[in-house]
């Protein structure tokens, strides 16, 4: 999760995702939805399309996860 959020922190959209992915999922955190919308907006906003993806699930009672 470090890296991931320090390459997040540059900007990448790819790493974003990720980081949004693992609170999404709650892989070695607390699952956390809101943590995970943050991140996957961050990413949106840089063009990620599965982040896109991802959020409308959330919004949607999480019913699908899209992974890399």
């Amino acid at each position: 999760m470090e890296y991931f959020k320090k390459a997040a922190e540059l900007e990448s959209d790819v790493a974003m995702f990720e980081v949004g992915l693992i609170y999404h999922k709650g892989i070695a955190v607390k699952r956390n939805l809101d943590m995970a919308a943050y991140w996957y907006k961050k990413a949106i906003a840089l063009g990620n399309d599965d982040a896109n993806f991802n959020l409308a699930a959330i919004k949607d009672d999480n019913k699908v996860i899209r992974s890399r």
